[in-house]
């Protein structure tokens, strides 16, 4: 089996726990994403030795090359793109499992209490919600830069579509084929992941790979996996500012974890990170190499470890389970 589910995303129903432990109990071996995956799986019954890591992972070497690429020519690809000098990276459905309101409302924030931040945000992507979060930006006084189309067709001056200028704001570039992702990572300061819940997060791999910073939400599978306890290493800055922002728990080797459900909290890392250029670089560093334990290499050879587990079981199989010990109770 392979899979990406963990206890963050399971649902509680006890009825369904258990048809959970009964199709678990048909599987000899599993491939999941990291720890909080394993302990899942381990809760419903699957031996921990029949348990290998390392299910979610992508190719991390063309999302370096790419973003190496783009940064050559950075100043050409900005104008093409119309993409501000600075700006946080948000890419991902536009569904409400991806908390983006309260990622606006933390920029918001993070604006009030850094007035003269020339940080903006970027966000790609599309779906229900498309409508919801420019009216909140709108609401919440943050100026709206309309980029669907670019770089298409000039993007046309639409119902959204605010005064041009510097001012920070909020950058809607639509739906985006994965081939140009990496132009975005290549040119943002740092990725963020707000979700509420997430079976793991792919994208965090390819921000990753991209060499950037990740501030990623405590809900997220790959949080415990991706963001390695610790300061960064080889950085001269002081931890001072991290105590005084209420972030030493938080803080990671290349980036931050947060909770989904408090802005506030959110807005103090985006502060944070936006004023110490050295902690972005060094936590981009150490990006590119915590994930690389989470390449398609490891995967193959986890794959590998998996499949001869689950041989070496059937050779030696386990006394069969007692009659009815997987039905499930009537509800």
């Amino acid at each position: 089996m392979m899979n990406e589910s963990h206890a963050g995303t399971a649902r509680a129903a006890l009825p369904l726990s258990w048809a959970k432990r009964g199709l678990v109990s048909l599987f000899d071996s599993a491939l999941v994403g990291g720890r909080p995956q394993q302990r899942y799986f381990a809760a419903l019954g699957m031996a921990e030795d029949e348990i290998f890591t390392g299910y979610d992972a992508v190719d991390n070497g063309y999302f370096a090359q790419q973003a190496e690429t783009v940064r050559v020519d950075a100043a050409a690809c900005r104008r093409t793109h119309q993409l501000p000098p600075r700006y946080f990276l948000s890419l991902g459905r536009f569904v409400p499992k991806k908390n983006l309101p309260a990622l606006i409302h933390a920029y918001r924030l993070f604006l009030n209490a850094n007035p003269q931040s020339e940080t903006h945000l970027v966000m790609v992507g599309a779906g229900p919600e498309d409508f919801q979060l420019r009216a909140q930006c709108v609401k919440l006084g943050l100026q709206v830069h309309e980029k669907s189309h670019i770089p298409e067709r000039a993007p046309a001056s639409g119902k959204w579509e605010q005064q041009r200028g510097s001012k920070p704001g909020v950058h809607f570039y639509g739906f985006r084929q994965i081939k140009e992702n990496p132009l975005f990572y290549a040119l943002a300061e740092a990725f963020i992941l707000p979700s509420l819940y997430e079976e793991w997060g792919l994208v965090v791999n390819e921000a990753m790979a991209s060499g950037l910073p990740v501030i990623v939400s405590e809900r997220a599978g790959c949080a415990e996996d991706l963001l390695e306890k610790g300061f960064p290493e080889n950085a001269t800055f002081t931890s001072i500012s991290v105590r005084r922002a209420g972030l030493r728990s938080k803080i990671r080797r290349n980036g931050f974890v947060f909770d989904p459900h408090s802005p506030e909290e959110l807005s103090r890392v985006l502060g944070l990170l936006s004023s110490v250029a050295e902690l972005r670089i060094a936590m981009g560093r150490a990006s590119r190499v915590i994930v690389e334990k989470f390449s398609c290499e490891n995967f193959g050879r986890n794959a590998w470890l998996a499949a001869q587990a689950a041989i070496e079981k059937q050779r030696s199989p386990a006394p069969a389970p007692a009659r009815g010990e997987l039905m499930i109770p009537p509800a």
